[in-house]
């Protein structure tokens, strides 16, 4: 699945709005969630420590998986620290990341009442991928 992040630092009151997407088809996305912060809670969390910011980032509308939140913190932070840049604009997609984790998984299993474990490989649990059509 391919999600859009677009980071906006308004021009008057220097506060960041986050919205995110879904793509729906290719290269179609819908808004799914907008979030506004403060300048000054920004430029607090981007001058703490980035997991202050990155706490500050997520709340109960707004919970990027950790992969994303760290790219959207990043974002962020380069949206700041660049006084003439006033947008940032991310495209994730979990295939990206996944491939990364190619270690073992334990998958665990229970048959007659006995706990039966098996290692086998992210790939296997995903199957062969689509042909992509772009």
């Amino acid at each position: 699945m391919k999600q859009k992040y677009v980071m906006i630092k308004e021009k008057d009151t220097g506060n960041l709005l986050i919205q995110e997407y879904e793509m729906l088809d290719k290269n179609i996305f819908s808004l799914v969630c907008e979030v506004k912060y403060d300048q000054a809670d920004i430029i607090s969390g981007i001058s703490e420590d980035r997991r202050k910011l990155i706490l500050l980032l997520r709340s109960q509308d707004f919970f990027p998986v950790a992969l994303y939140v760290d790219k959207i913190a990043d974002s962020v932070i380069e949206l700041y620290s660049d006084a003439a840049c006033e947008r940032k604009e991310l495209i994730l997609e979990d295939k990206d990341f996944i491939v990364k984790f190619k270690k073992p998984v334990i998958l665990e299993a229970i048959k007659d009442d006995t706990d039966v474990k098996e290692e086998t490989d992210v790939e296997d649990i995903l199957g062969d991928e689509p042909e992509d059509s772009e």
